[in-house]
């Protein structure tokens, strides 16, 4: 199986370069769902492609009847551009300035910027920002997202302090996943792609060695 999945995917990168690196778009990601590509080919494809993808609410909606799978939306939504000036959906995805968040507890003297621009997925809603650590804590700090995500805003930002975090997992799957759980039983996940999931991991544990790394 690994090998036909390896085979197709080459096939698949073969045809990116043949055709001049011609940006994938919405339709042509429905395109590959319908002619019965799975899941995990279409992101390896949008992983290895440039992007010219809708993600406005609207064009998420379509993508939804098209039956295309939430983990491909996903995909697409994280190889859209943050910046309004170069995202397709540019009139619909406004930046957003991040609500003052409820657990705000770790924002004092910044160790070190851990990553700009990572994601957070709470179902169609995608959020970008900044992962930050402190004497103090983690914090992430949205800098953009969709309307889609209006109902999430109150909740897109968040500071937690090392006493309070219960674990911290990183698993890597056809993404990587970094996830966060307080010891109040917040979850906070973060998802992009697998050498940069791995990068944070490295550093994270060089800057904070103690903290609770574990995954049940």
């Amino acid at each position: 199986m690994r090998v036909i999945l390896a085979l197709v995917v080459t096939t698949l990168l073969a045809t990116t370069v043949l055709a001049g690196e011609t940006a994938l778009t919405n339709d042509d990601v429905v395109k590959m769902i319908r002619a019965g590509l799975s899941a995990e080919i279409v992101i390896a494809k949008i992983e290895a492609s440039k992007t010219a993808f809708d993600t406005s609410s609207t064009a998420l909606v379509t993508l939804a009847e098209a039956k295309v799978p939430e983990a491909v939306i996903r995909s697409m939504m994280a190889k859209t551009p943050a910046s309004p000036a170069s995202s397709p959906a540019a009139t619909t995805a406004p930046t957003v300035a991040a609500s003052a968040p409820a657990h705000d507890t770790a924002t004092s003297e910044t160790v070190e910027v851990l990553a700009k621009d990572l994601y957070r997925t709470r179902g169609l809603c995608t959020m970008r920002g900044e992962l930050a650590v402190s004497k103090e804590g983690i914090r992430y700090t949205t800098t953009a997202t969709t309307k889609v995500c209006e109902d999430y805003l109150s909740s897109s930002s968040f500071g937690v302090r090392w006493d309070e975090l219960k674990s911290i997992c990183f698993e890597y799957a056809v993404s990587g996943t970094i996830t966060v759980t307080a010891k109040d039983g917040h979850d906070y996940s973060f998802k992009d792609r697998i050498p940069r999931i791995q990068e944070i991991e490295k550093r994270l544990k060089t800057l904070r060695p103690n903290a609770p790394y574990t995954c049940d």
